[in-house]
């Protein structure tokens, strides 16, 4: 038995999952800088302190932010300190 939803019903259902989307979207944009924002504090001195791994660990726990998302966050910000020692060498 196939059952169909009228047009009104199935753009509210669409309406709905992409607000959804959009919300999780943006909250995801909005953690990754909260991290990012943690970690360029943490590498303010040039280096990352046992505290600060720790700190950014649960911090990327609590986030639930993915491992290859707190890679690329690593990636830039320590790369652009990279660079800087590089230039001065």
């Amino acid at each position: 038995m196939k059952v169909s939803l009228d047009f009104n019903v199935e753009m509210n259902l669409t309406i709905k999952i992409f607000t959804l989307v959009r919300d999780q979207f943006c909250f995801l944009l909005a953690f990754v800088d909260i991290y990012r924002q943690k970690l360029q504090q943490c590498l303010s001195d040039g280096d990352l302190s046992e505290d600060d791994v720790k700190a950014l660990r649960r911090l990327h726990i609590l986030l639930c932010l993915s491992k290859e998302t707190v890679d690329a966050a690593h990636a830039t910000l320590c790369g652009r300190i990279f660079e800087k020692v590089l230039s001065f060498a």
